[in-house]
């Protein structure tokens, strides 16, 4: 058992929502890779537990000072996933091998198998501690029982809950990172995640930017409200008769294939790990929003859309319970990057589709934003010469990670446009963004080389690695 565990300065652990009195001490192991593991259990506020692992690589000594350099690491969550008859997630296999050949490229171990968790590779190539955030998200697993000789607050009734949703991530995200601060004490911090964690990584990186060096992010959700852009309405492929005389012209599309692959699992998560529909437009949820307008109202139900071998495109629904209509680009078209679209002042509407959530332009903001508390220098700041100053802060190295690389790059190969998917579209679409919100009044060179692209293939591993160790040796201008 580690000496910090009951030591009396962690006695007490602050979270963003509450004051968190106990933490309990449930495993530690030593794996083939030599790293050691150890998982607490933490409250967040009135609102359950959670689980928070912390991995230290085998030559790093037991008895060293605080962490220098910490890895955040944030799992991809649920999506994309199968589930076992016991509702819990199956292993991505195609992940594990990725980590495992990456590991034995860059020779950090020989002992590494294709089951080498991502927490393990990341502390052995970047010979840190990773500390990683089980964030809850869909069905609650069993949880660990502390040791008996181990005593801890009884778990609140609200910790029984069998399905998390929205907002739980953010908050145990949040948890996790202020714990990090408080009890690592990190000189060097950096945030690594996939999917849902790679979102919730851009998230700390536009609320947190002060404590963060560096944001890995593969395939981030960054973008939950567009996913209605790649659909289509029943309506817009009508050829009834009775609608060639709407006053509302509508042009044919110019779809050519099927969907996205990945545009009807994600269209599945939304419903299933939202509330209500408008708790997707959260920026906290959907990254983007930090930096811009979503580009769409929002709707009190989700939009049902019919799939299946018969609609390669998902269409949404037509019915007398259902009357809100998939957001459309004026062509119908699959949705192309910066195409930030302004809605027809002026045109005629019939009564019947006035209830349509429109197109609206997306709005670009700054960042970070005006207002409030932010800029302030001091406690006083109701003077009558003060004003509302501007916050000082430049946003950290940001890295996302796709697999289908840039869009310039294989613009003109037609196989792997084909391939390409919403998340590929969201990663490219959120450097572009970020490049723009980030870094005004700067060189246009400042902003390409801070926020950059990577692609997931044989060599990732090894990127990933010099990535991080370039971010924490402070040699930003070999990125």
């Amino acid at each position: 058992m580690r000496v910090f565990l009951f030591n009396s300065r962690l006695g007490v652990c602050l979270s963003r929502h509450a004051r968190l009195k106990t933490y309990t001490c449930l495993t530690k192991g030593r794996f083939l890779s030599t790293c050691r593991d150890e998982t607490f259990s933490l409250p967040v506020g009135n609102n359950g537990l959670v689980s928070i692992s912390v991995t230290k690589p085998g030559h790093i000594s037991n008895d060293s000072p605080l962490e220098s350099r910490v890895i955040l690491y944030l799992p991809p969550g649920p999506i994309f996933k199968e589930f076992n008859g016991n509702g819990e997630p199956i292993q991505n296999e195609v992940d594990s091998d990725i980590w495992a050949n990456s590991i034995n490229a860059t020779g950090s171990s020989s002992s590494m198998s294709k089951s080498t968790s991502p927490q393990h590779a990341l502390a052995c190539m970047t010979s840190s501690t990773v500390v990683t955030v089980n964030y809850r998200l869909g069905p609650s697993q069993e949880r660990n029982h502390a040791s008996p000789e181990t005593k801890s607050e009884p778990e609140p009734e609200t910790d029984a809950v069998d399905f998390y949703k929205y907002p739980a991530p953010v908050h145990d995200t949040l948890m996790g990172f202020d714990w990090i601060q408080t009890h690592l004490k990190p000189t060097q911090l950096g945030v690594f995640g996939s999917h849902i964690g790679g979102s919730l990584a851009l998230m700390l990186a536009l609320t947190e930017a002060q404590s963060l060096h560096g944001i890995a992010a593969v395939e981030p959700i960054c973008d939950w409200p567009s996913l209605d852009d790649y659909c289509i309405s029943a309506s817009a492929n009508s050829t009834d008769p009775q609608d060639t005389g709407t006053k509302r012209s509508k042009k044919p599309s110019k779809r050519k294939g099927p969907a996205p692959p990945d545009l009807v699992p994600l269209l599945e998560a939304r419903e299933k790990y939202f509330t209500s529909f408008e708790r997707c437009f959260d920026a906290f949820a959907s990254p983007i929003l930090f930096l811009r307008s979503a580009g769409r109202d929002t709707q009190e139900t989700f939009p049902r859309y019919l799939t299946g071998p018969n609609y390669p495109i998902p269409v949404l629904e037509d019915s007398l319970n259902h009357t809100s209509r998939a957001q459309q680009s004026g062509s119908n078209g699959r949705y192309n990057g910066d195409d930030y679209l302004d809605v027809e002042i002026g045109s005629d509407v019939d009564s019947s589709e006035s209830h349509v959530p429109v197109r609206r332009r997306k709005a670009l903001s700054r960042w970070p934003p005006y207002g409030l508390d932010y800029g302030l220098s001091s406690k006083t700041w109701s003077g009558p010469n003060d004003g509302i100053g501007r916050l000082q802060i430049t946003l950290p190295w940001v890295k996302i990670f796709l697999r289908n690389g840039s869009l310039e790059q294989n613009a003109s190969n037609k196989d792997l446009l084909s391939k390409r998917t919403v998340l590929d579209h969201q990663g490219e679409e959120m450097v572009s963004v970020m490049r723009r919100a980030c870094f005004w009044g700067r060189e246009k060179g400042f902003g390409e080389q801070r926020v950059t692209l990577g692609k997931v293939d044989e060599n990732f591993g090894q990127e990933v690695k010099e990535y991080f160790n370039v971010v924490f040796d402070e040699t930003n201008s070999d990125l």
